[in-house]
């Protein structure tokens, strides 16, 4: 006893097994695209974390750096400070800080005129240090001479007068 429509019930059979084969693997693809790809895109967000955690320390300790080097800076400019060991103390920093730079970037490369700027500063600073030196010496030049001038304009009309 054979139906008479086993060609159609094969067929739908076999129709209704690859539909469902297809509904299968199209749902289990977009579930484990729904775990994969964040995974992956959680795994990439955590090194870019980790790369901005640590410029962040790096540009932190770059700045407490900085920040000495300004206080040395304005011990500097302060009346009856060792000028020459600070400059030398601020020359060290500046090479440390340009030793903890590196090369690798364009953030280095500003860093680095940074230090080439701090550089000029103390340079500059000395040379203000030593030009005040010497406007005080030629301003004690000017005063000896002045003061001579009066002695002998004093004697040249004590000469006038007793003529």
């Amino acid at each position: 006893m054979k139906p008479l429509n086993t060609q159609e019930r094969n067929s739908s059979f076999w129709s209704f097994v690859l539909f469902f084969t297809l509904c299968v693997i199209i749902i289990t693809g977009a579930v484990s695209f729904n775990f994969i790809l964040p995974n992956k895109q959680f795994a990439e967000l955590k090194i870019k974390v980790k790369d901005y955690a640590s410029f962040k320390a790096k540009q932190s300790g770059f700045m407490s750096q900085i920040d000495e080097i300004n206080k040395k800076l304005k011990e500097y400019d302060m009346p009856g400070a060792a000028q020459s060991f600070l400059q030398k103390d601020i020359s060290k920093k500046n090479i440390a800080l340009e030793e903890a730079i590196g090369t690798e970037n364009e953030t280095n490369k500003v860093y680095h005129r940074i230090v080439e700027n701090y550089n000029s500063m103390l340079s500059l600073k000395s040379k203000l240090s030593d030009a005040k030196v010497q406007l005080a010496q030629a301003n004690s030049v000017l005063s000896d001479c002045e003061s001579e001038n009066r002695k002998v304009e004093k004697e040249l009309k004590d000469k006038q007068e007793k003529k």
